[in-house]
């Protein structure tokens, strides 16, 4: 059995504190996704944000009528 060892990569608090609620995932390399999500109006508004190479990419998503349950990219990125 593998032994994991926790690190504090980011307080998430100071992104995600505006929004309603929050989703954690990782991409292929073990990357850091936090999708946010605020109720505007009955609809959903949503921010991916995605820690990526000690930056902080982020997507605004368009408003929704659903929610979203998790982010992911859909390819690799190539840098």
């Amino acid at each position: 059995m593998n032994n994991i060892k926790a690190s504090h990569y980011i307080n998430i608090e100071h992104i995600a504190g505006e929004f309603n609620d929050f989703r954690i995932s990782v991409d292929f390399d073990g990357n850091l996704i936090l999708l946010t999500e605020k109720d505007v109006q009955g609809k959903y508004f949503h921010k991916i944000f995605h820690f990526l190479n000690q930056e902080i990419n982020e997507i605004i998503v368009p408003l929704v009528s659903e929610t979203f349950d998790f982010a992911q990219p859909l390819c690799k990125y190539t840098h």
